[in-house]
């Protein structure tokens, strides 16, 4: 049977009620277990809201006196998330699960804890020993992965590589093939304004994306570009392209939350497992009140199934 390992992120967000409304929704998955993972303060509540026999608990923090309260944001909430995923690691490592389903934390709250925590995407590199990971976005429009993550703009030039734009471009058609066919298309975002222009507003698209694309393209990947990344997310969402290769996180990710905020799914490729998460954050603001949308959760689940091929 396929395990599932959930950790509920930070407890005072809409981690645990998002978990706990998509599970109720999958009753149906019956060839599916759970092990789900936070402090025993937010396992009685949950527990007391679901009972199913597929659900295996395991909890961080035991001596830890702890209150849940929805909405609140503390650094003992962030202390739970950050010992959920490191426990949640150790199943992930031994082999008893290999699908990793992370509900939104704070980075603000986890940095207290471990000053060299960026992201749930960096830490689950660093933690398999990989270099050749990458930030990936499904929803129902088309998909997207990007060439540089968390880092300052004024950085994304020095990275920029033709091994890792190839390399990224790899792993996005090897998702894209998986999630929307073999016969879906992919394009290249150029990094300058007006894809370059040429050569008049910057040279990285000549001296890099360009011969990058050329080639994959000579190996028979559908790929197009580099184009003008503000008539690309247009195209998509008409249906031209089924996934877009971005070169930097805003580039990629405003256009991409302003059209799936709700149900839009991050996930992280070149692991040696299945990682997916909601593609939004805590929602302090909102957590406890019963108005977070559990779709984002729930199509997480459901895309983590699909790359395992189980869907």
């Amino acid at each position: 049977m396929t395990n599932i390992t959930i950790t509920l992120g930070d407890p005072g967000g809409v981690g645990p009620e998002i978990v706990l409304r998509a599970l109720q929704r999958r009753e149906m998955q019956a060839s599916v277990s759970y092990t789900l993972i936070s402090h025993p303060a937010v396992k009685e509540w949950f527990s007391s809201h679901l009972q199913r026999k597929d659900i295996l608990w395991h909890t961080v923090l035991d001596d830890m006196e702890f209150t849940l309260s929805f909405g609140k944001e503390t650094p003992q909430g962030g202390r739970i998330a950050y010992e959920s995923l490191r426990r949640a690691l150790t199943f992930l490592k031994s082999e008893s699960s290999d699908i990793l389903v992370t509900a939104p934390l704070s980075k603000k709250n986890v940095h207290l804890w471990d000053e060299k925590f960026v992201d749930h995407t960096t830490f689950l590199g660093n933690a398999f020993n990989t270099e050749d990971y990458r930030m990936a976005f499904w929803s129902s429009k088309f998909g997207l992965i990007l060439e540089t993550i968390h880092v300052p703009l004024h950085k994304v030039p020095q990275i920029l590589s033709p091994s890792h734009l190839e390399k990224t471009i790899r792993l996005g058609w090897e998702f894209s093939r998986k999630i929307f066919g073999e016969n879906s298309r992919i394009v290249l975002c150029g990094l300058n304004p007006h894809a370059g222009e040429d050569g008049l507003l910057g040279r990285e698209e000549i001296d890099i994306l360009l011969p990058v694309a050329e080639k994959l393209k000579k190996e028979g990947i559908p790929l197009e570009g580099p184009l003008p990344a503000d008539t690309v997310f247009y195209h998509a969402l008409k249906g031209t392209y089924q996934f877009i290769v971005a070169m930097y996180h805003d580039q990629g990710l405003a256009p991409f939350k302003m059209i799936a905020f709700e149900e839009g799914v991050n996930i992280t490729l070149g692991l040696p497992i299945i990682r997916t998460s909601p593609d939004h954050g805590t929602g302090f603001s909102i957590a406890g009140k019963g108005i977070a949308s559990s779709l984002s959760m729930l199509n997480a689940i459901q895309i983590a199934l699909q790359l395992k091929g189980q869907k």
